[in-house]
């Protein structure tokens, strides 16, 4: 379906398959396309430098395929390290970050590129936007890249590495059969999982 979207119908354009992290943004903002799969961070863009194309700008769920509806979430974490010289500064600054004023400043200059991890944040006027009137619907059916399964070394590595992305590209870019794509793709997921016991 995506080799006939790419190459025959033509809608995805011809150099998506060479975009950076920044590519659906650049696109959707210069007006080149009219659908992106990105997080809100369109928005912070579009606020301060396109109000005209902001004010017809909506976030909406994925369409719901054959399995029903779904949207990808990733999640930021908080790392300390072992052998940090300081671990009570650091433990203090997780802490004063987490406070929810800090944390509503955060969400709120950014746009809304990320979503309230604690109750009642979404009752802020902030969220009451037009253009945020399917986040919640969407957080609450998101799933991680590692859905079903947990996000672990072994999933993180198989992201890290851009299996399926690569696969994408030996159809697209390179004309093999997707049945080959994704044998080759799963043999090397399984060749990750094998290097990480933990899973």
């Amino acid at each position: 379906m995506i080799a006939d979207m790419y190459l025959k119908h033509k809608i995805i354009p011809k150099g998506a398959v060479s975009w950076d992290n920044q590519g659906n943004n650049k696109a959707y903002q210069s007006r080149q396309v009219i659908f992106v799969l990105n997080a809100s961070s369109i928005y912070a863009y579009l606020s301060e430098s396109d109000k005209e194309l902001y004010d017809v700008t909506g976030m909406l769920p994925v369409p719901a395929g054959p399995a029903g509806p779904v949207d990808q979430v990733g999640t930021g974490e908080w790392m300390l390290f072992k052998h940090n010289p300081y671990p009570e500064i650091a433990k203090g600054y997780v802490q004063y970050a987490m406070e929810p004023e800090q944390l509503r400043t955060v969400m709120e200059e950014g746009g809304g590129r990320w979503g309230p991890p604690y109750k009642g944040m979404y009752e802020d006027d902030f969220w009451q936007k037009p253009a945020f009137q399917h986040w919640r619907a969407m957080l609450g059916r998101g799933r991680q890249f590692a859905s079903p399964g947990s996000m672990t070394a072994a999933a993180g590595e198989v992201l890290a590495t851009a299996v399926l992305s690569r696969m994408m590209h030996h159809v697209l870019v390179e004309n093999w059969e997707a049945e080959k794509a994704v044998e080759d793709a799963h043999k090397k997921v399984v060749e990750i999982y094998a290097r990480h016991p933990e899973g």
